[in-house]
């Protein structure tokens, strides 16, 4: 959990950075997610700012068999918290909630070693 929690934390602190632009933070944004592609693919993880979690994650994800797929819509969500934005539609919202909290608690299930009967 402690991995997990580690990259949710880094991942929102990049989103939220105070004194950067949006553009810098979206740039910045973008390479952690290549990072993450990097690291789900199992390539090699160079070293990088804020902190290297991405081995420790990788172990994680392949471990308690964590779909890639729900970190990359936290990315998402997190990359729509950049911009403000009052949703038009209810799906609008529920996508946004879905990436921001049911990703993040889909992952938390995996590592809690919880199976739909």
């Amino acid at each position: 959990m402690c991995v997990l929690y580690a990259f949710l934390r880094l991942s929102d602190d990049i989103a939220d950075e105070p004194g950067r632009s949006v553009s810098d933070r979206e740039v910045a944004l973008l390479d952690w997610r290549d990072r993450l592609r990097v690291a789900m693919g199992g390539g090699e993880i160079l070293p990088g700012e804020p902190v290297d979690v991405f081995p420790a994650l990788s172990d994680v994800v392949t471990s308690y068999g964590i779909p890639p797929e729900e970190l990359e819509a936290v990315l998402d969500g997190i990359s729509m918290d950049l911009t403000p934005r009052i949703y038009a539609t209810y799906e609008d919202l529920r996508v946004y909630c879905d990436r921001v909290a049911g990703a993040v608690g889909r992952c938390c299930l995996h590592v809690w070693g919880f199976h739909d009967p």
